[in-house]
């Protein structure tokens, strides 16, 4: 985008860390929107749901406070449309790559470990 707002013509262009989370955040977007537009046209495909991708349910476990129980997660995901499935499967996964530990009925965060993972998002 800077390149075509700053009318350069070379054919080489680098992407820094800024354009690259940059992308990341519009590329998503684009997605939803260019199925959205599908499903709308004639002969397209027809979905019953939007598509969800697993970068959500990881930003809503950011968003969630450093303890919380199945039902608040839940919730949180259901205020999102996502299926209880998508909650149970989220919350093993994240078990078990260790960004939360499951305590007395109780979910934990892993602060180092999510500090780690979300730089890279």
């Amino acid at each position: 985008m800077r390149k075509w707002e700053a009318k350069m013509t070379f054919t080489d262009v680098y992407c820094d860390d800024a354009d690259f989370k940059t992308a990341r955040g519009i590329v998503p977007n684009c997605i939803k929107h260019s199925l959205a537009l599908f499903t709308m046209l004639p002969g397209g495909i027809k979905v019953t749901q939007p598509a969800k991708s697993n970068e959500e349910v990881f930003y809503i476990l950011l968003a969630m406070p450093e303890e919380f129980t199945w039902s608040e997660f839940w919730a949180a995901l259901q205020a999102a449309q996502f299926s209880k499935s998508v909650c149970n499967k989220a919350l093993k996964k994240f078990v078990k790559k260790g960004f939360i530990v499951k305590k007395e009925g109780k979910y934990i965060k892993n602060t180092k470990a999510l500090k780690k993972v979300s730089k890279r998002a």
